[in-house]
């Protein structure tokens, strides 16, 4: 008797799609992150794992808390000293809070002094977006997310070696994602209505 006439390989297909939908499910139902705030927070349609993120504003507005898209969208600046990672020297990466995409890694983190997370560079170049914008009475250089578009932070030269640049960032715009939970497989991005 061949495979495909046994009476049950005819369930085995359905058994296979069930038992990878099942895989996609459960990581996606694990624990998760929160960006530093307090509030309630409910999963949303997920993103797409690659390519671009562009969303209307409204639909971020619906993604993003009040206070997260007031930073994220709009390029606010949080006060020094006021934001949940300044202090963070927690091994792990850091993700853009609207979009999940894998944007610092604690190992270029250092102490500016400034009161802001800051770095010596993204995880990849290509992590982000860099350009510059006028401010303050000069040029600065604003760092978004190159997969959404969010509103990291600012560059600015005086950082240490080897870029001799300092990347600092805003806390709310970030969801760190420690070592042990990422080896757990228990991050996961939520956002809030």
């Amino acid at each position: 008797m061949s495979a495909t006439s046994h009476p049950r390989s005819k369930k085995l297909p359905s058994l296979l799609t069930f038992l990878a939908l099942l895989g996609l499910l459960i990581p996606a139902m694990a624990g998760c992150a929160s960006a530093g705030g307090g509030d309630t927070r409910v999963e949303l349609d997920p993103l797409p794992s690659r390519g671009k993120v562009v969303l209307p504003e409204e639909a971020w507005k619906d993604r993003l808390t009040e206070e997260q898209f007031k930073f994220l969208r709009e390029g606010g600046v949080e006060h020094a000293f006021s934001g949940a990672y300044w202090d963070n020297h927690e091994e792990g990466v850091y993700r853009c809070a609207g979009c999940g995409h894998v944007v610092y890694h604690s190992r270029h983190k250092f102490d500016a002094g400034t009161g802001w997370p800051s770095f010596t560079r993204p995880i990849h170049p290509e992590a982000i977006d860099a350009r510059y914008v006028p401010g303050f009475g000069r040029a600065r250089v604003q760092v978004t997310c190159a997969r959404c578009q969010s509103h990291l932070g600012y560059v600015y030269d005086g950082g240490p070696a080897p870029t001799g640049l300092r990347h600092s960032l805003n806390s709310i715009a970030l969801v760190f994602e420690g070592e042990k939970d990422r080896q757990k497989g228990r991050w996961r991005l939520l956002a809030s209505r």
